[in-house]
This record gives structure tokens, sequence and C-alpha cells, in this order.
């Protein structure tokens, strides 16, 4: 996992459970946004979250996404965002991904795989031996989030490695 991931995190504790607990988790760390860390390494910390703040891990991963999205990723690589709507930025995700880490040797990222319903909705699988199903469904929270789109978003484990999320756009009536 890459350092930025990690420091990206670490902004979300001070943000969402504050200073004390942000120094709690950080003491005796060194995070490097370029620098390649081991995904148990975000596992220990994120266990460590759930421990100080009493919230289940998959909660505080949840909320992470909707962070990562909306405020983080939002700030550091804002180009993405533009000209986009909800349905136009979860499409683009596996191209933005490709962008991101390209200048990020040993970087592994989700790989997401889609597929329009004549309906409307939009099914999303989520490939990655991380299995992190909770961040990436707040990380579509936050993408709905960010540009005003009501949804509901629907989940089924499709096997060891992959989740497939059902995207209905609900529309106000």
């Amino acid at each position: 996992m890459k350092g930025v991931i990690l420091q990206a995190y670490m902004d979300f504790v001070k943000e969402r459970f504050g200073e004390e607990a942000y120094l709690s988790l950080i003491s005796n760390r060194t995070i490097l946004a370029t620098h390649n860390y081991d995904d148990g390494e975000f596992m220990k910390v994120l266990k460590e979250t759930a421990e100080l703040t009493i919230i289940e891990t998959s909660s505080i991963l949840r909320e992470f996404g909707i962070y990562f999205v909306d405020v983080f990723a939002a700030r550091k690589y804002r180009m993405f965002y533009r000209n986009k709507d909800f349905l136009s930025f979860v499409l683009d995700i596996d191209r933005i991904h490709d962008i991101v880490t390209r200048t990020m040797p040993g970087a592994s990222p989700p790989h997401f795989t889609y597929e329009k319903l004549t309906d409307g909705d939009l099914i999303v699988t989520y490939h990655s031996p991380r299995m992190l199903d909770d961040l990436v469904r707040g990380l579509f929270e936050g993408v709905a989030l960010h540009f005003g789109a009501n949804v509901d978003i629907k989940r089924e484990k499709l096997g060891r490695n992959s989740i497939k999320y059902r995207i209905s756009l609900l529309h106000s009536s």
C-alpha cells in the first residue's frame, strides 16, 4: 500500500477523532507518501483506531472512504474532478488509478469492471486481494456526496477477491 493512503488515513484520524488520537497512532511511525507499506501496517493502524475510538473497523473504513474521495483526493487530485458527475467519475476510477500510480513504483491499486444495465443501474465489480469492501462502499458514497448524487448501493461478495456493487441513481421527487 502506498504511503499516500496511510497519510490520508492519518489526516482523516486527526480530523475525525482529534489531535490526541492522531498523536497516539502516529507515535513511533514515520509515514512517507512515496514509500510502499505492507498492507498489514494499514490494518494494524486501523485496528488501533478501532480500539482507541471503540468504533467497528468496518465503520471506520467506510467513513475513511467518504473522507478520502470528498476531502483528501478532492484537494490533492482536483484535476480528476473537473467536468465530472457521479457516474462519469465512477466509470473513470480505473483510469485515474492508472494515471496516479504510473509514477509510483510498487503501487497495486484495485481494479474495477463496469456494466451499465438497461434500467439505468450500474454494476461495479471490485477486484483486489485486500478486500477492503467497506472502504470501497465509502468511496462510492463519498463520490455521491461530492457530486450531490443520491444513490442506493447494494453489494454481493463474488469470491475470494471480488465484490459486486449495484449502484442505483435515485432521483428526487
